[in-house]
């Protein structure tokens, strides 16, 4: 009895280095991205005007003082009730337009799962995989 198949681990190579490739590149971006982000506000949070550092003092005050746990769940759950909140109840309304600035507010059971279940109408979630 084998206990690897060798054929499933070769034929899966490809999709693994294309895999690995964009991990490399993501990493990347976020580097660039976070240089040019921390470095104008590193400056200005040494800035002696108040009104500049206040706000990057709080924002660091912030981020370093709730648990990673925490600014995840704010996210995931904050990120699906701001886009489900204006399309949900009827996709073809004005409020939906790309126009439309301010969130509608939504039910409390906000998860990207509920929303694709409003969305689709259906009691589970589409499948994203096949």
């Amino acid at each position: 009895m084998e206990f690897f198949d060798f054929k499933v681990i070769t034929g899966s190579l490809p999709e693994f280095w294309r895999g690995l490739w964009m991990t490399v590149q993501l990493t990347g971006l976020a580097l660039l991205f976070g240089f040019f982000v921390a470095i104008p506000l590193a400056v200005m949070r040494l800035s002696p005007n108040r009104l500049v550092s206040a706000p990057v003092a709080a924002y660091t005050y912030f981020f370093r003082g709730t648990p990673m746990l925490v600014q995840l769940l704010l996210v995931y759950y904050g990120a699906a009730r701001i886009r489900c909140g204006r399309c949900s109840a009827n996709p073809t309304s004005a409020r939906c337009s790309p126009s439309a600035s301010t969130p509608v507010p939504t039910p409390s059971r906000s998860s990207p799962a509920a929303c694709a279940t409003r969305r689709t109408g259906s009691s589970r979630p589409p499948r994203r995989w096949a």
